[in-house]
């Protein structure tokens, strides 16, 4: 999560899951952030987190261990590396 004087947010997500925008090569994809393990994140913080796709058709085949991509509310508000790409 970027911290809120680097343009975050300027306080944590909701509980449970967080809905956002998956920005992955100049498209983006609806998504939820599982945070039943984390609790809610707050602007600065790392984490390691589930993230599921409401159209997972949409990214299979093309989301890869390793790819970058960024989470959107208005505005880029976090990014990220997948680590397990299992669609």
């Amino acid at each position: 999560m970027y911290d809120s004087s680097s343009g975050g947010r300027k306080g944590p997500t909701t509980t449970g899951y967080w809905g956002c925008l998956f920005d992955f090569e100049g498209q983006l994809y609806d998504c939820r952030v599982l945070l039943d393990e984390t609790g809610p994140l707050a602007p600065g913080q790392t984490a390691r987190t589930p993230i599921v796709f409401l159209k997972p058709e949409s990214l299979r085949g093309r989301l890869q261990t390793g790819a970058r991509f960024q989470l959107r509310e208005l505005a880029t508000v976090a990014e990220g590396t997948v680590v397990n790409a299992s669609l």
